[in-house]
C-alpha cells in the first residue's frame, strides 16, 4: 500500500502537536500531487528512546503521485536537484555518442510513449494505484543517456502543464524516475545480455 508521512524524532511532551502538523501537511500535499486520501489517519512508531519518539505519522494514499512541490525540505530538493542537474548535464553530452540518424527520432518517440504510459495509472491494490516509469524502456531503445533525457524533459512538461509533481521537486522526481530508472534498467539490460547465449 502506498503512504505519505512525515517522520520525525520528537520530545514526548510535543508527540499531540507533531501529529496535527503532519497530519495536516500530508493532507495538504497528497492532493497537490495528484493523489488523494485512502484511509484513515496513522501513526508508526519506529523506536522509542525515552524522552524522545521517532515516529511517522501519515495517511494511505491512491492516485498517481509524485513529490509535490513544498513535500520536501530545502537542503533534500537542494541535494537531488544538483544530483540531477549533474546527471542530466552529463547525459546531454554522453547523448552524443548514442543519437544518430536512426535513433534521434526514436528519442522522440520514446519521449512521447514515455509520457502517454506515465499519465495512465492502473490499479495496484484495494485504495492504491501505480503508473510506470518509462526510464528502463528508454534506456532499452535508445541508450541509458538520452533515456535520462527523454524521461527528464516528460517530467518537466508534467511539472509545468499538467502540475503531476512540483518545481520545487522536479529535482527529486528526476533523480528517482529518470536517473535511477533509466540506470538500473541499463545494467539490468547487460546483466541479461551478458548470460544469455
Amino acid at each position: 500500500e502506498t503512504v505519505a508521512v512525515v517522520r520525525s524524532v520528537v520530545p514526548m511532551a510535543g508527540l499531540s502537536a507533531f501529529f496535527g502538523e503532519a497530519y495536516g501537511r500530508v493532507a495538504g500535499a497528497v492532493p497537490a500531487a495528484g493523489g488523494r486520501i485512502a484511509g484513515p489517519p496513522f501513526a508508526w512508531y519506529h523506536r522509542m528512546p525515552g524522552e524522545t519518539v521517532d515516529v511517522s505519522a501519515g495517511f494511505a494514499v491512491a492516485g498517481d503521485v509524485h513529490v509535490p512541490d513544498g513535500f520536501l525540505d530545502a537542503p533534500t530538493s537542494l541535494a537531488t536537484a544538483a544530483v540531477a542537474a549533474t546527471a542530466v548535464g552529463v547525459a546531454l553530452r554522453k547523448a552524443r555518442d548514442e543519437l544518430d540518424e536512426r535513433t534521434a527520432p526514436l528519442a522522440g518517440l520514446t519521449a512521447a510513449f514515455v509520457f502517454a504510459v506515465q499519465m495512465l495509472n492502473f490499479p495496484v491494490g484495494v485504495g492504491t494505484s501505480g503508473h510506470l516509469m518509462g526510464g528502463a524502456l528508454a534506456a532499452a531503445l535508445v541508450g541509458p543517456w538520452t533515456a535520462v533525457l527523454c524521461v527528464s524533459v516528460v517530467l518537466m512538461v508534467q511539472a509545468l502543464l499538467f502540475a503531476d509533481g512540483g518545481l520545487t521537486a522536479l529535482g527529486t522526481n528526476v533523480t528517482l524516475i529518470a536517473v535511477v530508472t533509466a540506470a538500473v534498467g541499463w545494467f539490468v539490460i547487460k546483466a541479461v545480455l551478458a548470460v544469455l547465449p
